[in-house]
This record gives C-alpha cells, structure tokens and sequence, in this order.
C-alpha cells in the first residue's frame, strides 16, 4: 500500500470526474489545471515516499527514460508548465447557438453589466473599464453547445 501517493491518486480522480461535471468552461479549465498539476504531484511523492529504496531508484530511472519518449507525456509536461508559469492553458473553444433568446434566456445579470458572447460562451462583464472589471460566466436557458479543441480532437463541454 502506498498510502500517500494513493491519496493523490485519488486526487486526481477527482479532478477528472469534476471536469465532466461543470457549468462554463471556466469551471472546466480550473478542473483541468488542477487535475495536470495533481497528476503530477504523484510522481513527487512517489520519489519522496521511496526515496531510500534502491530498487525503487532503479525501477524509477528507467520510468523516466520511457516517459521521455512518451507523446503524451511531453504533452503533460509542457501543459503543466504553462499553467505553472502563464495560466490555466491554451485550449480553444467554439460555442454554438441553438436557441438564445434575448435577454429573457439570460438569468441573474448583476445590475451595470453587460452580456458578451464568445468562444467559450456567455458571460457578464461587470466592472468594465475599472480595475474590478470581471467576466462572469452566465446562466442561461437557452440551448448552447461549447466545444473545446484538444490534443485529440473536439470534445462537447456543455
């Protein structure tokens, strides 16, 4: 049993499952950066829960030759780098509208704020033009498709 690093194991389940669970795609971006990061983190504790273990140290040795030639591992560790050190990351987005009404579709729009539509879908702007100016993601009852372009093709968030 490895407990530790099990638990982070378990993290990471987490995040994956809540990334199918989501609202905007904002909420799906959070979940998305987290999960990388939690991935990640595994391999740390691994190292640390075994670290004086040579048959670990050897057994880990040749992990890291094989992850090193792995697409998607490169893909990991470059993704994990640019949320890190610029952001979330740099999936793209495609938002279809089916049916949108104007603004009987759009619910809760705080009061001095305007409503934008964009790739990643319908937010409020509030605050524009100062420093608290904000995007929010917007509740609707319209029908609205979002796609996200990965490394792998589309997938339908919400």
């Amino acid at each position: 049993m490895i407990p530790r690093a099990k638990n982070n194991l378990h993290e990471c389940e987490h995040h994956l499952r809540e990334m199918s669970n989501f609202a905007n795609t904002e909420e799906f971006e959070i979940h998305f950066a987290a999960f990388v990061n939690s991935a990640r983190n595994v391999t740390f504790v691994l190292q640390k829960e075994f670290r004086s273990n040579e048959l670990f140290d050897k057994w880990y040795k040749d992990k890291q030759d094989e992850m090193s030639q792995d697409e998607l591992c490169k893909r990991f560790v470059d993704l994990r780098n640019k949320i890190d050190k610029e952001g979330v990351n740099d999936m793209e987005y495609s938002t279809h509208i089916e049916h949108l009404t104007f603004p009987k579709d759009i619910l809760g729009q705080p009061a001095n704020s305007a409503t934008i539509f964009n790739a990643k879908g319908v937010f409020h702007l509030v605050g524009k033009g100062t420093p608290k100016e904000d995007r929010i993601p917007a509740k609707t009852t319209g029908q609205l498709t979002t796609l996200c372009a990965n490394m792998t093709g589309t997938l339908p968030l919400c």
